[in-house]
């Protein structure tokens, strides 16, 4: 074996000795990097180390943060708050050395950013204080207070901005959020310990505007119409506020609707083509909301109305004088037509029977206008009253 080949092993082999131990070094140090400003922390007792890593005692006035993998679950509180943490957990210990397991957490008092009694801003209000997960009936002050700065998408910002929390469980700090936009806020925040932005929660805009449509699937093709009735939340009283809805394909007859609050208004839809269509209220006081309808192809139309037109047609052949075969195909050939034209002018809103029938919708309202015009055998143009 040449000199070459025996450095080559040599290298390998010392890459596959030192490579496990330049990983765990970097493990300790992307570990110790998250430590913000205490750089000598370690793993508090009952908490396993990393392979590789040296375990150091955390001080009094130190602490270890570990990011989770996913959000905390949210707790809502006796009294109906609730409580949102940040993806963290802190570890410390207090002036007696025992640990500490904590959490950054954060209490919605309003439920959601709130439209203003002047329908002005949309306004929210939380705390923000630091739990002990491990003893929730502490009030220890912590050796060395923790600064929690606040970060929003709030159109008008956070007021204040930053809390220094200097006691666990029983310290809350108020804050108070604004918006002028109708938009869900995303709470964030950032600390003195970790520097890296984490998120609390998103809080909803409210009142919130609900869409519902009746009936929830009607024929495509624009045979059929849906009631859209839109709702709103009663949460403050005040003017009625202005809502715009629209449609993703469906034919509105209404867009601009004024809502009272806790009231509703209702307009119509008329259906295109087929498919799923979306219908969304807008409204500068209030959360958008969505319905759905469905256009369906309209078989139940499609077979009353030949139905309609077959017994129609047959009724005005049995009572015919003339009985040639030919005879029988050219009515009945000309009673499918007028029965489909007649159905379907009376689904848009056009009358062309010898009657005005009471009910407005149907399988038996369109056998029975396409039954009558085939066996009349024409459509009847004149003005209905």
């Amino acid at each position: 074996m040449n000199m070459i080949g025996l450095g080559l092993i040599l290298g390998s082999a010392i890459l596959a000795i030192l490579g496990p131990l330049a990983e765990a070094q970097q493990r300790t140090i992307l570990r110790s990097q998250v430590l913000s400003d205490a750089p000598q922390l370690a793993l508090p007792s009952g908490i396993e180390n990393k392979p590789g890593q040296a375990p150091i005692e955390i001080r009094p006035g130190e602490y270890l943060v570990d990011t989770l993998p996913q959000q905390a679950p949210r707790v809502v509180l006796p009294d109906g708050r609730v409580r949102h943490f940040l993806p963290l957990r802190i570890f410390a210990v207090d002036s007696q050395g025992v640990n500490m397991d904590l959490q950054v957490a954060m209490d919605d008092l309003r439920g959601g950013m709130i439209l203003s009694g002047d329908q002005a801003r949309f306004e929210g209000e939380v705390q923000v204080g630091i739990v002990d997960t491990s003893d929730p009936a502490s009030d220890e002050a912590l050796q060395r207070p923790i600064r929690i700065f606040i970060i929003s998408d709030a159109t008008e910002g956070a007021t204040p901005s930053q809390v220094d929390i200097g006691r666990v469980n029983v310290q809350f700090v108020r804050v108070h959020l604004a918006s002028g936009e109708p938009k869900p806020v995303q709470v964030r925040a950032r600390s003195s310990i970790y520097q890296g932005d984490q998120t609390f929660c998103t809080l909803p805009a409210r009142p919130a505007l609900c869409v519902a449509c009746t009936p929830t699937s009607i024929y495509g093709f624009g045979l059929a119409t849906a009631d859209v009735s839109v709702n709103i939340e009663t949460i403050v009283p005040g003017a009625p506020i202005a809502a715009t809805v629209t449609a993703d394909k469906g034919e509105l007859k209404e867009h601009a609707l004024t809502l009272g609050w806790g009231g509703s208004a209702t307009t119509t839809i008329r259906s295109i083509g087929l498919g799923r269509d979306k219908v969304t209220a807008t409204s500068m006081k209030a959360a958008s909301g969505n319905g759905v309808v469905d256009f369906i192809f309209p078989w139940g139309f499609i077979i009353s109305t030949i139905a309609g037109s077959l017994v129609g047609s047959s009724a005005r052949l049995l009572a015919a004088k003339e009985k040639r075969a030919g005879y029988y195909v050219k009515k009945i050939m000309h009673g499918i037509p007028l029965g489909l034209l007649t159905t379907c002018a009376y689904a848009v809103g056009v009358n062309v029977s010898p009657v005005v029938p009471s009910a407005t919708a149907g399988e038996a309202v369109t056998f029975v206008l396409a039954g009558l015009v085939s066996y009349v055998g024409k459509i009847n143009l004149a003005k209905k009253t």
